[in-house]
């Protein structure tokens, strides 16, 4: 029967013959090794397991436990600090948003404006253009489309504005007077009836 040696240094002791114990002995002895039966506890020296055995049975774990806890969580003073600091960030948070919307806002009717919309209507142009930009659509094309949809906002587009209706006289001119409306009105009719 062959023996496996898993250990290196009992594959030097032995080599590949056997060994008489006297043999196994002096070669143990020559290397400085020392042997000890496991089974009476020999490889640890007794009063140093004892004494480890007594610190391990005096720790307290759930203290321990509860102390790596607390030091996860923090006290409440740092916790409070830290919902502070939170809260103030989310403030700055907002107000730089609301500062940047304004911005943008600002931004947008002046390039409206210089683009030849009325100034009475900017801010209106500005936020339906601002609303129509997108990753796929800048704030100049979006305008550009705008104010060819909508030339009414147009500085260079001049509405006029007629009156219809029966306040005109039959050459087309307007009659200021309600009076002489009537006075026309019954004529027509006055004559359609002889």
């Amino acid at each position: 029967m062959k023996i496996h040696y898993h250990n290196e240094e009992l594959k030097n002791l032995f080599g590949e013959n056997s060994l008489s114990y006297d043999d196994f002995s002096k070669a143990i002895e020559e290397k400085g090794m020392k042997l000890a039966n496991l089974s009476a506890g020999g490889y640890i020296a007794k009063s140093k397991y004892d004494d480890d055995l007594k610190k391990a049975k005096n720790l307290d774990y759930k203290k321990k436990y509860e102390d790596l806890e607390a030091s996860i969580q923090g006290d409440d003073g740092i916790n409070a600090k830290l919902k502070n600091i939170t809260s103030e960030r989310d403030d700055y948070k907002s107000k730089y948003e609301e500062l940047n919307s304004k911005y943008s806002m600002l931004d947008a009717t002046t390039k409206v404006v210089k683009a030849g919309i009325k100034p009475e209507f900017a801010k209106f142009v500005a936020s339906e253009v601002l609303g129509q930009v997108s990753d796929t659509l800048d704030f100049d094309t979006a305008l550009k489309a705008y104010k060819a949809k909508n030339p009414q906002f147009n500085s260079e587009t001049a509405v006029i504005k007629r009156k219809v209706g029966s306040s005109l006289k039959l050459d087309g001119r307007e009659l200021n007077n309600e009076n002489e409306t009537n006075k026309i009105m019954n004529d027509l009719i006055r004559s359609a009836r002889d």
